[in-house]
Formats: structure tokens, sequence, C-alpha cells
């Protein structure tokens, strides 16, 4: 009750002195409204807990490095099989203008793929950068930090192992630099540039890094929207359905970050391939740029399910703890209730969801199924 200050009227509730509705108080059975400058979706102190959710994605990547070096296939380098192998005929590589022709194409929509790949990146942390930016200070604060730290540990990981001992660095890069050196077609991929690496380790390193700060970014924002909303808001259902959204949303952007990657490295993979002659050659340099592209499609396809499935399963959760105190019970009335505030999925949906996070895995076999039946014809 607020009372005029001259007359001592009672004005009643919901009235500023000015006889106005108070903008402190909300309609009747939505509750007080925020306190003025800050979000609604994010309480003062955010606490850590969300931090828990910015380590899943990181570990695919530390995985694969290890399984690679386990797996110890030192025995198997192009500098020393596939190298006789190129060496054991007269016409092992190829100079004319028919193969030229077909290695520049293939440079070309490596460079294009490329392209593609930053702009997605770039598309995926402006949006993760406008997410967080949501939250209160001292959450956008400590997100931002978090995937600093993050993407300076995993850059900093990938400069350490960029060494030919390392099974990673020599599978996806030095491998492919020694059979760049024996196609005339390639070959000024290996010299030195003014920066002081080759153009071919250039070729690796942009897109890397953008991938990894466009995904650690889009992680750092599934970790905030994965936090708690207290059931006892009167938006709480509101809040969850649009973090829910935002979710669904950034797991798309993210896949296309992570098939246009696996795209990309398919190509640069392939490309001292068009060069060689020697049809053995050949067939074993398609097979392993394949198989190579494949492995890492797979490593980001459990980084997609690293990254959204364990912010997904806290938001569900929240979902169905504020259902049961609403008074929502039987598994009938749940669903209904979930599918009426925005917190359910459809078939469509799950159909939807289930290829963004597959579809990297995908993207090695589908390409050289089609690359089969391109020269088929």
């Amino acid at each position: 009750m607020v009372a005029d200050s001259v007359t001592g009227q009672d004005l009643g509730p919901g009235r500023d002195p000015n006889g106005e509705p108070d903008a402190r108080e909300g309609r009747e059975g939505e509750g007080p409204r925020p306190a003025p400058g800050l979000p609604p979706a994010y309480e003062v102190n955010p606490g850590w807990s969300w931090l828990a959710y910015m380590i899943p994605p990181v570990l695919p990547v530390l995985a694969a490095v290890l399984v690679l070096e386990l797996a110890e296939p030192s025995r198997f380098a192009i500098g020393t099989e596939v190298d006789r192998l190129l060496r054991s005929t007269d016409q092992a590589t190829s100079g004319s203008v028919i193969s030229s022709i077909t290695h520049s194409a293939h440079r070309m929509s490596y460079v294009a793929l490329v392209l593609l790949h930053c702009l997605f990146c770039l598309a995926a942390v402006v949006t993760a950068a406008r997410w967080v930016r949501d939250a209160g200070p001292p959450l956008r604060r400590r997100v931002t930090c978090a995937t600093v730290a993050c993407v300076a540990i995993v850059l900093a990981l990938f400069y350490a192992v960029a060494d030919p001992d390392f099974a990673a660095s020599r599978l996806t890069y030095f491998n492919i630099l020694e059979a760049a050196r024996f196609s005339p077609t390639s070959s000024d991929l290996v010299e030195i540039t003014r920066l002081g690496v080759s153009r071919l380790a250039l070729y690796v390193i942009v897109p890397t890094a953008f991938g990894i700060i466009a995904v650690l970014s889009m992680s750092g924002m599934a970790s905030a929207l994965a936090r708690n909303v207290p059931s006892d808001r009167s938006d709480a259902a509101i809040e969850l359905a649009e973090r829910w959204h935002r979710l669904q949303l950034g797991l798309a952007a993210t896949s296309l970050v992570l098939i246009t990657s696996t795209a990309a490295a398919m190509r640069f993979f392939h490309l001292p391939v068009e060069a060689v002659a020697n049809p053995a050659a050949k067939a074993a340099l398609t097979e392993y740029a394949t198989a190579v592209a494949g492995f890492w499609g797979a490593v980001f396809t459990v980084t997609m399910v690293a990254t959204f499935v364990p912010a997904a399963v806290s938001i569900k959760v929240q979902a169905r703890r504020l259902a049961r105190d609403k008074g929502v019970t039987g598994a009938d009335e749940l669903g209904k209730w979930l599918q009426k505030h925005g917190l359910s999925f459809t078939p469509r949906k799950w159909i939807a969801n289930a290829i963004g996070i597959v579809a990297p895995v995908l993207v090695a076999p589908i390409g050289a199924v089609l690359g089969t039946l391109v020269k088929a014809v």
C-alpha cells in the first residue's frame, strides 16, 4: 500500500506517490519485477557451477591427440613407404596441363571452403557474444575469461604438438607436407613465406584457429544457458523456453562450423593427390586423406555432443522440476505442459538436431562416395 505524502490518502496497491502504476510491481499474478538495470535472466551472484559445462568440449580434442599418440602410427609415414612408391616409376608425378588445372581447381575450392568456414565461425562468435552479453556483469566477465582461457589452452596444445614426433601433427600435416614436396603443381605450398611458415601451414593454422575460437565461444554460451533458473520466479518457464531455443540455434551454428571444417580438411588432405600419376600411389593417398578427414569428423561430432548435450539435459531437468512445482503430475500431463511452454521436441526437431550432431562425421564418407560417382560419370 502507498499513501499520498500530502493528503495521506491510500492510493492502493501498485501505485507510486503520483497515483501511477509502480514500475516495481508486476501485473497481478506475475510477482515483483526485477530491479532496474539487472537482466531478468540471471541473478547478481552467478557462482561457478556453470564452469563445469565448459570442460567437456575440450576433452574430445585432448582424447584424439592421446589416442593417435598411443596408436603409434609411426610405421606409416609418407616420407618412407609412399615416398618409395612415388619414386618407383619414371612417371611418378604428372606436371601436365590437365593435372595443373585440376590441382588449381582443388586449391580454389579449398580456399572457398576455408572462407565459408571462417564466415560461419565469425557468425558463431558474434552470436555467442551477444547471448553472453545478456547475462549480468559478474557472469559475463567470468564466462568471457573462462572462454579466453580455454582458447589459449587449446591453441597452446596445438602449438606444442606441432612436431613430426607427435602422431596427430604427423598424420594431419607433415605427411601432407611430404607428399606436396613431390608434386610439381603443389611444391609452392612448402615454400616459406614472409611470416616464417609455409603456405601449407597457413592453410592449416587459419581455419583451425577460427574453428577453436568459434566452438569454445559456443561452449561458453552453452554453459551460461545451462545455469539454474529459480523455480519461484514468475517467468521461469518463459526463461527456460528462451534458453532452450537459443541452445538449439547454437547447435545449428556450431554444426555449420564443424561441417565446413571437416569439408575443408578433406579437401586439404587431397591437395597433393591429383598431381600423382602412379595409380597405386594415388589410390593410397586418396584413401589416406578420406580416413584422416573421417577421424577428425568423428572428433567434431563428439565435440558437438560434449558441448550441447549436458546443457540440454540441465535445461530439461529444470523444466521437469518446474512442472512438478507447478503441480503437474503424470507423464501425459507433463508432456502437454512442456509442449505448451516450448520445452519439448517435435519429431522434426529431433531429426534436425540429430543430423546437426552427426553431420561432421558423415562429411568424409559422403564426400568419398560423391567423388567416386563423379569420376565414374
